[in-house]
């Protein structure tokens, strides 16, 4: 159940060994949060995605799937009005936020030794409390809707680039990528395409699962509607991808999980480019924008063109969420009103998976 790249990606690999699924998708189209469109010229993903792995069978298996180009990743953060480099850089730092700078010296020294039960612990221990205030807990606050102290510390793991600034200097932890690969044309949504064309009719979309039929424990066969039609699909196996929430109601069980929606904010935008970042986070909370992406900056068009897409993601509540994200960009000098020509606006109910503290 599910048409996104990981159920995709299940089904395509069971073809190989010879074993037929059918993948099971709502929405009229494969990919789920992985799924690319054009728009004005230019493939654009449900905010960017990018493939790095330390696992070199999944990569070498993907990059069979499609061409991809190996990029050097470009990104940076603007907080405070200021922009700063990404990873963040401690000297940088220091220097243009030179008041904060004896609060982040310290906290860089003299890091303390937290229990780490939480997001906020974790975050404390490895960069301290100055960087703590000025990005972490603002940032999170902002992305998740939920302070850092609620949040696990499993999470922040699975985030944070390094262990630390002995890290940042050595450049060597498990999670710092400084490369990723991305699909020279087509967007992200090309690896779901290319997957989906093999698997070809085994593949329904248009289909919502209504019912799990039981046999004692075990399923043994779902109820859909498709195209307008109820039918019944027998199976031996049963595999979902859907959000923990709605495969636990089908289950008739309730689980105390939530998702943070996203509201993504596509601008096309007179100007051949914007910034040379692939992506830039905004950490200040009077900012609506959490990451914003131009999607030039990962492949470039066929054709040349002399616009470009910009797309802001936004979690924070807002009844205007385009007019926010415009006015933010305008008040850091990014863009200007009269360069937007077009403006999307896209909604996701499944943006982000909240992981409280005992989840």
């Amino acid at each position: 159940m599910g048409g996104g790249i990981s159920g995709l990606s299940v089904a395509w690999l069971l073809k190989q060994r010879g074993i037929h699924s059918t993948v099971i998708e709502a929405q009229n189209q494969i990919g789920g949060l992985a799924r690319s469109f054009n728009w004005h010229g230019i493939d654009c993903d449900i905010a960017p995605h990018r493939l790095f792995t330390h696992n070199r069978e999944v990569l070498e298996l993907i990059l069979g799937l499609v061409p991809m180009h190996q990029h050097r990743r470009k990104s940076c953060i603007f907080i405070g009005g200021k922009k700063i480099k990404d990873p963040i850089d401690p000297i940088e730092l220091c220097l243009k936020f030179r008041s904060k700078a004896p609060k982040l010296i310290s906290g860089f020294l003299f890091k303390p030794k937290l229990k780490e039960t939480s997001f906020a612990n974790l975050a404390l221990n490895r960069y301290g409390q100055g960087l703590y205030d000025l990005f972490f807990e603002p940032y999170t606050q902002k992305l998740l809707g939920v302070s850092a102290e609620e949040i696990s510390a499993e999470w922040g793991r699975q985030k944070l680039r390094s262990s630390g600034f002995s890290q940042w200097f050595k450049r060597n932890s498990k999670t710092y990528f400084d490369s990723f690969y991305y699909p020279i044309t087509g967007g992200y949504g090309t690896i779901a395409k290319r997957m989906a064309r093999e698997l070809g009719d085994s593949i329904l979309v248009n289909a919502r699962v209504s019912d799990l039929n039981f046999d004692e424990k075990r399923i043994t066969s779902v109820t859909l509607h498709h195209n307008d039609k109820k039918d019944v699909i027998k199976c031996d196996h049963l595999i979902s991808t859907l959000p923990a929430t709605t495969l636990s109601t089908m289950l008739g069980e309730k689980i105390d999980f939530q998702y943070n929606s996203i509201s993504l904010v596509y601008l096309n935008i007179n100007r051949s480019q914007v910034m040379p970042y692939h992506w830039a986070y905004f950490a200040d909370e009077s900012i609506v924008i959490n990451r914003m992406a131009e999607f030039k900056n990962f492949a470039q068009p066929i054709m040349a063109t002399d616009n470009t897409v910009l797309c802001a993601e936004v979690t924070t509540h807002s009844d205007t969420p385009s007019e926010d994200v415009i006015s933010a960009l305008v008040s850091y000098g990014l863009i200007k009103r009269e360069e937007i020509e077009d403006v999307l606006v896209l909604e996701e109910s499944y943006g982000y998976p909240i992981y409280l503290k005992g989840f």
